[in-house]
């Protein structure tokens, strides 16, 4: 409810409905309100406020951004609460196989084979690591990007991971939180298999186009408030072939994937 209140709190009414029922946009401003006033109860407590979902990237827009952030404690005007947008840290999932990220998705989403659901994406944006990433950034957010694949290999257990390393919550020497068992994370694909029926050499140039375009988001490379779990992640990202710094639009980014899918 949250994601779509604060959608709808910006984009108003749907493109093409002229006569658009309130009834919708009230109860986006009753969950919004009911939203910030539970953000300043656990605030005033000194409590952090964790949120994620899967839907960002169906949502995002500067407006979004703009629309999320002003529901932090610190923007209310009817109360002195003291905070800053410095204080928001968002986390990117990411995985450094890019081969793998791709098939996650598909293991995820789909049941058909990964030929027709490859062909009949719409888009690449859920593909897309770092876009959201980018807009928070320039509203002064620190960026934490956490390499899912470095986790599984490794033998650990994601969420604890991102409460230790990224919460920085106190933990045991197994990296668990203290008084905690879990197991470690493992890949989606573990329960479908890891082939496809599609050409390896088309699935290698859709990677390439990836890094491609990652290599476009400058503040990856220049930020000292973007850090990398290992540290060893932020080289391997920015291992770029001619593209380093180089403007690539997300339709561009689409465009490519889309002709190297084909049809």
């Amino acid at each position: 409810p949250f994601i779509d209140a604060v959608h709808l709190g910006v984009t108003g009414a749907p493109r093409g409905h002229a006569n658009f029922d309130r009834t919708k946009k009230n109860a986006s401003e009753f969950f919004l309100e009911e939203f910030r006033q539970g953000f300043n109860t656990e605030w005033m407590k000194n409590k952090n406020i964790i949120m994620g979902s899967d839907r960002l990237h169906s949502v995002l827009s500067d407006q979004f951004v703009d629309g999320l952030m002003e529901t932090f404690p610190w923007h209310d005007s009817r109360y002195y609460l003291k905070g800053s947008d410095n204080l928001v840290t968002v986390v990117v999932m990411y995985r450094s196989s890019r081969v793998e990220q791709i098939k996650s998705l598909w293991a995820a989403s789909s049941d058909d084979d990964f030929s027709e659901w490859i062909r009949s994406l719409k888009s690449f944006d859920d593909l897309d690591s770092f876009r959201i990433a980018e807009k928070f950034h320039r509203k002064g957010a620190a960026i934490e990007v956490v390499d899912v694949d470095y986790i599984m290999k490794s033998k650990q257990n994601l969420s604890h991971y991102v409460i230790c390393n990224v919460l920085h919550a106190r933990c045991n020497h197994r990296g668990l939180v203290d008084g905690e068992n879990a197991e470690p994370t493992v890949p989606l694909l573990a329960t479908r298999g890891n082939s496809t029926d599609f050409e390896e050499a088309k699935l290698e140039d859709m990677s390439a186009a990836l890094r491609d375009y990652e290599c476009s988001f400058n503040f990856l490379r220049t930020s000292n408030r973007t850090m990398f779990h290992p540290e060893s992640l932020k080289s391997q990202i920015l291992q770029c072939n001619g593209s380093k710094g180089t403007d690539i639009s997300r339709k561009s980014f689409n465009d490519n994937m889309r002709n190297i899918v084909g049809t």
